[in-house]
């Protein structure tokens, strides 16, 4: 079996008018499948039941729900060198997954890396 990143999408909307822009959660979780189709098969079951768990979250103070946009990508995991996930699992320094986009200059990088708000290009 080969150890998987999922990246589930979690959106919150509130139950009663609609709210722009959406706010939309990244979770990463850790799949153990045969194949990609199984691990994004038992993400998506997994992030199905997370959202149906918690029915008391609030936007503005008014109720909201929590729904399962998708899954945006399934990565396999790496290991560090010599290290093979089938053997051991993931380990201290294991990549769990990655993203790739493009920002439009050195300035906007920096303020990627500040946590600032930025416009980037989702590549991968």
């Amino acid at each position: 079996m080969t150890w998987y990143a999922a990246s589930i999408l979690i959106a919150i909307r509130p139950q009663q008018e609609p709210m722009l822009p959406i706010p939309v959660y990244e979770n990463v979780i850790l799949v153990e499948a045969d194949s990609v189709d199984k691990a994004m098969e038992t993400a998506t079951l997994i992030a199905e039941a997370e959202v149906k768990l918690d029915d008391t979250i609030t936007v503005d103070n008014k109720p909201a729900q929590r729904l399962f946009a998708g899954i945006r990508k399934v990565v396999t995991i790496q290991n560090p060198e010599g290290i093979t996930a089938e053997q051991s699992g993931p380990t201290m320094g294991t990549e769990v997954t990655y993203s790739l986009f493009e920002v439009a200059s050195e300035e906007d990088l920096e303020k990627l890396a500040n946590g600032d708000a930025v416009t980037v290009t989702y590549v991968e």
